[in-house]
């Protein structure tokens, strides 16, 4: 049995795939295995991946799908995986070499911790740095009852974390019914039950091939879906989570203001009204609940006035409060 599985799903990245995994086969912590889960893909991911499987058969498998998206994909991998831990990869990124060694190490080391994650920088398809370090972005990798944390940024990317199965399998995989923010929604359900211990060691690199929807790229209508996905899988958890604190519930419900603020940007740019009215109701809900009237106004100014953002951007960060709870892992259940 391997310490730990990786898992790639793949759709048509036939150019990018063998990269992928030729970054897993150099890993410097040997004891691996490597699921690739083919999408439905039309090129010639499987006769790409075949080749890696008959050089590594006790170490590379393929398994295809009918394309049902990223998220039933790297469940299909979840399930087919025997390794005391679990790690992804999208297939058109690159881990480098002790990414592995480095994500188990810290777990191995502490068992009060359910998963660790590492850091990530962006380049795009020329190899230019976009983004250096994913999580200076979001104010530096921080450890232990972590959710707070994860609510003000994404923090974690897929390819960045480690996770015991145990644990992985308790609190339950990628959401399929969510198309978009699937992995936002594991990591909070994690850092809900579970400490995460976070390493600022940049060992993954992300490949900005094509510019996504989430970027902001692609027409107003399916940005406009796509805030809708997320609006709807976030503030389900205002009411489910409401044994947590208030500061941190308010944590959550000042990001789903920030997601209905883009919402009414761009539902007043196209001119409905109608949508837009709800929206704005929605929003003065939440600024009254949750006393979100002065971070309200500070967004609205900083957007009309973006050289005095940092007007408001200090106000946003504060010390990230304890979270009680058990971890999953048997040995640090309380």
């Amino acid at each position: 049995m391997p310490k730990v599985s990786v898992v790639i799903p793949s759709h048509n990245r036939v150019r990018v795939v063998a990269d992928a995994l030729d970054s897993v086969l150099a890993q410097t912590h040997s004891d691996f295995e490597v699921i690739v889960v083919d999408d439905g893909s039309t090129d010639d991911t499987r006769a790409v991946v075949s080749r890696y499987v008959s050089r590594n058969p006790k170490r590379v498998v393929y398994l295809w799908q009918e394309n049902a998206g990223a998220p039933a994909a790297r469940n299909a991998g979840i399930r087919a995986a025997t390794g005391d831990y679990v790690a992804f990869l999208d297939s058109d990124d690159l881990y480098l070499s002790r990414r592995l060694q480095v994500g188990v190490r810290a777990l191995e080391a502490d068992g009060r911790f359910g998963a660790s994650y590492v850091d990530q920088r962006t380049v795009d398809l020329h190899g230019n740095v976009l983004l250096q370090s994913r999580v200076d972005r979001f104010g530096g990798a921080v450890s232990g009852w972590i959710l707070p944390a994860l609510l003000r940024g994404d923090l974690i990317q897929t390819n960045t974390i480690t996770i015991r199965r145990d644990v992985l399998d308790r609190v339950g995989g990628f959401d399929q019914q969510l198309w978009s923010g699937q992995d936002t929604d594991l990591w909070w359900r994690l850092a809900r039950r579970c400490r995460l211990v976070g390493i600022p060691e940049t060992l993954v690199v992300v490949r900005e091939l094509e510019r996504s929807l989430s970027r902001g790229a692609g027409r107003k209508s399916d940005r406009l879906n796509r805030l809708s996905i997320w609006i709807e899988g976030q503030a389900k958890y205002l009411q489910l989570w409401s044994d947590l604190s208030f500061s941190v519930r308010r944590l959550l419900a000042r990001r789903i203001w920030d997601l209905r603020y883009e919402q009414e940007c761009l539902l007043a740019e196209i001119g409905q009204t109608g949508e837009l009215a709800a929206v704005r109701t929605q929003m003065k809900q939440l600024e009254s609940t949750y006393g979100l009237r002065i971070h309200a106004l500070r967004r609205r100014f900083g957007r009309r006035h973006p050289a005095a953002r940092h007007l408001w951007r200090g106000a946003t960060s504060a010390i990230i409060p304890s979270l009680p709870g058990p971890c999953l892992h048997p040995s640090s259940r309380r």
